[in-house]
């Protein structure tokens, strides 16, 4: 998007791909990568990192790329395998909050169950 004068959007997703893996994605609306093959011409430091992270977590069960999108922007795709966790065991969401009149009151912890249809 960077070189653009205008503003432009980056649409972030995450999808279970056939209930066996994560699939991440953020994609833009930029002018794109090059366009003779539409890769990186060199990978910085930020790209190694996070392909030797992703190797040292999952050792060869994750996918990784970024690349030209379709219609247009540059796309990075991140895939690992997913695990279920028994709904007891669900990662919970604690909400605070604070009275009206910007006078705070101690907060109250809410539990919030996430489920994973919520995604």
């Amino acid at each position: 998007i960077l070189p653009r004068e205008e503003s432009g959007r980056i649409k972030i997703s995450a999808r279970l791909v056939e209930g066996q893996h994560l699939e991440l994605s953020v994609r833009d609306d930029g002018n794109g990568l090059s366009p003779a093959n539409g890769k990186p011409e060199r990978e910085g430091i930020g790209i190694k990192n996070v392909r030797s992270r992703l190797a040292q977590l999952y050792r060869g069960a994750e996918k990784f790329a970024v690349e030209n999108a379709s219609g247009g922007g540059v796309e990075a795709r991140i895939c690992i395998p997913s695990c279920t966790i028994p709904r007891s065991q669900a990662p919970r969401v604690v909400g605070l909050s604070a009275s009206e009149g910007g006078k705070a009151d101690p907060p109250l912890p809410r539990e919030v169950s996430v489920q994973p249809e919520m995604f």
